[in-house]
């Protein structure tokens, strides 16, 4: 659905995306990651027109970012920005409007939407006299009242309470059961982790990092086990090492060509009792971590 291809952006004498291409399929959550300054906001405003490539091409569908196929995209900028004089519910009717909606559409959508985020009581209040979460839900309303395909979402949980954070990552989980493809650029690692389906990552200008969130995972899945016993492990094992050890708890790392199966099979047949046997795997935050600290040409 997405095409960067030889895409690079300027400003001034900063190279903020230099010649950087990927293709992303449909109804994929992308976690898109970076480091502060990397470039995201910068793809995502090429995605939606707001700014053009100094070179290369962008493509939505096969086709560049025009007037056209901006009505299938909602967008959530990380600036928020509302019209705070009028009430919540003209509001709505008219963004919905614009992205296409008839006036009957729009106001079934945006009654469906307030009672979802229990904003219904509110509707004829000034959107100014809201509070910030109260704000932060109508902006995400507004993002997919006309049932966008290609959903744009930047730092969506900034300003969220922990409850209300819960509701828009459900929300999010089923505009994508429904075939929404989602754009996530955020630096809540732990909301990648949970929802994205598929990461991209910008260093340096760069994609560092750009595949299946599960394959990513797997590519970078480590031989070390935290393991627990009830007593000291009194022998020389035949199938790992011991890095580290802390009482009964031992950081353990498989000898190559070894399974976990292979380390319990030991363990039993010395007598050991297991407490605990966790694989000690990378997560998108370690992975984020060490490719924005490595060099690269």
């Amino acid at each position: 659905m997405l095409e960067l291809i030889n895409v690079t952006k300027q400003f001034g004498n900063h190279i903020v995306l230099n010649n950087i291409s990927a293709s992303i399929p449909k109804g994929e959550i992308i976690g898109l990651l970076g480091q502060n300054g990397a470039g995201k906001t910068t793809i995502l405003r090429l995605l939606t027109g707001i700014l053009k490539p100094d070179l290369g091409t962008v493509l939505i569908d096969g086709y560049s970012p025009t007037n056209k196929n901006q009505l299938i995209i909602g967008y959530l900028p990380e600036e928020r920005g509302l019209y705070k004089k009028m009430s919540v519910y003209d509001l709505l009717l008219y963004l919905g409007r614009l992205k296409g909606l008839s006036s009957a559409e729009a106001k079934v959508k945006a009654r469906t939407l307030l009672q979802k985020f229990d904003l219904l009581q509110w509707c004829h209040h000034l959107v100014g006299s809201l509070s910030k979460g109260m704000q932060q839900k109508i902006q995400f309303i507004t993002a997919v009242i006309h049932e966008p395909t290609l959903l744009i979402l930047d730092e969506p949980f900034s300003g969220f309470d922990p409850l209300n954070a819960e509701l828009l990552k459900k929300e999010i989980k089923s505009l994508h059961q429904l075939g929404t493809t989602i754009i996530l650029s955020t630096h809540r690692m732990d909301k990648a982790e949970e929802l994205c389906t598929y990461l991209l990552m910008i260093n340096n200008s760069k994609i560092v990092l750009d595949g299946k969130k599960d394959k990513i995972l797997a590519t970078y899945k480590t031989n070390y086990i935290n393991l627990t016993t009830e007593e000291a492990l009194d022998f020389i094992p035949q199938s790992f090492s011991i890095r580290k050890n802390e009482g009964f708890t031992y950081l353990i790392e498989l000898w190559q060509g070894k399974t976990n199966n292979d380390v319990l099979l030991e363990l039993i047949g010395r007598n050991q009792k297991v407490v605990s046997f966790i694989e000690n795997e990378q997560t998108i935050n370690d992975i984020f971590i060490k490719k924005t600290t490595e060099n690269f040409e």
